[in-house]
C-alpha cells in the first residue's frame, strides 16, 4: 500500500479501537444512554470487527468469516426490533405506559426504573455525566397510556435497531469484493455488485455522522450533562459511521 493508505489504515484502526473501548465502558453504566445497551453492544462488535479488518491478520481471514459476523449483527438487530415491538405492544395492552408506582414521584415514568431517580423525583447528577433515561422520557407519566411520548420512545428504539441492521448489512455488502481494505486494488480485483447501492450507503453514513456531531454541538444536553459525557455518547457511533463510509469507498474504488 502507499503511504496515504497506510495512514488511513492506522488512523481508522486506532479510532475504531478507542471508540469500541468507550462503547464497551458504556455497556456497564447504570443508565443505558441515548443509544441503549443494545445499540452500544452493536457499536462494540462492529468497531472491533472493523478494527480487525484493518490489520494484516484480519486481512488474511476469509471473507465468509466477515459475512457471518456482520450477518449475525444484522440478525441480532432484527431480534432487537421484534422484541422491542412486542414489549411496546404488551405494555400498551397492559396499560403500563404512564403508570406511576405507589410512592413514586408523579413526574417520573415508572417504567424507567428507580435507579434513574432520587426521592425528589429529579435525576441523580452523581450517577454520571449523562442525562438519566427519566430526563428523556419527561412527562410520560402525565400522558395517556400509550400516548405520543411512549410512541416516540418506541420510534427511537426501533429506528436505532433498523439503522444498525442496515449498517451490518452494508458491511456484508462491502465484503462482496475480491480485496480487503488493506489489499492493493489491482485490475484483477472486483467491486461489489450494483455500485450505486454502495455510494448511497456511503452518503447515508457520512450524513448520519455529520448530523449526529452537529446535533451534539448545538444541543449537547441531548447526549450528556457535560462535554466529556456528550463526547463519549457520540464518539462510538460517529466513528462507526466514518469507518463504514471509508471501507465502502475503498471497496468501490475503480480497479487499477
Amino acid at each position: 500500500m502507499d503511504h496515504a493508505n497506510t495512514a488511513v489504515t492506522w488512523a481508522l484502526f486506532v479510532a475504531c479501537l478507542l471508540a469500541a473501548a468507550v462503547a464497551c465502558a458504556r455497556l456497564f453504566r447504570p443508565e443505558p444512554g441515548r443509544f441503549g445497551r443494545d445499540g452500544e453492544l452493536v457499536h462494540v462488535v462492529m468497531l472491533i470487527a472493523m478494527a480487525t479488518m484493518w490489520t494484516a491478520a484480519g486481512a488474511e481471514l476469509p471473507t465468509v468469516f466477515w459475512r457471518i459476523v456482520f450477518g449475525a449483527v444484522a440478525a441480532g438487530s432484527t431480534v432487537w426490533l421484534v422484541v422491542g415491538g412486542r414489549r411496546f405492544g404488551a405494555a400498551r395492552k397492559g396499560g403500563r405506559f404512564g403508570a406511576v408506582a405507589p410512592g413514586a414521584s408523579t413526574g417520573v415514568d415508572n417504567s424507567v426504573g428507580q435507579a434513574d431517580v432520587v426521592p425528589s423525583g429529579r435525576p441523580d447528577p452523581t450517577r454520571s455525566g449523562e442525562p438519566a433515561v427519566a430526563d428523556r422520557r419527561g412527562d410520560a407519566s402525565r400522558r395517556s397510556v400509550g400516548g405520543s411520548n411512549d410512541s416516540e420512545l418506541f420510534g427511537e428504539e426501533s429506528g436505532a435497531a433498523i439503522y444498525h441492521g442496515i449498517a451490518a448489512l452494508a458491511m456484508v455488502y462491502a465484503t462482496l469484493t475480491a480485496h480487503s481494505p488493506r489489499a492493493e486494488h489491482t485490475a484483477h480485483a472486483s467491486s461489489p455488485p450494483i455500485p450505486a447501492i454502495g455510494w448511497v450507503l456511503v452518503a447515508l453514513f457520512v450524513l448520519d455522522a455529520m448530523v449526529l456531531v452537529a446535533t451534539a454541538l448545538r444541543v449537547p444536553e441531548r447526549f450528556g450533562r457535560s462535554r466529556p459525557a456528550t463526547f463519549a455518547a457520540v464518539f462510538p457511533h460517529a466513528t462507526m459511521d466514518f469507518a463504514m463510509a471509508t471501507m465502502l469507498t475503498l471497496a468501490l474504488r475503480p480497479p487499477g
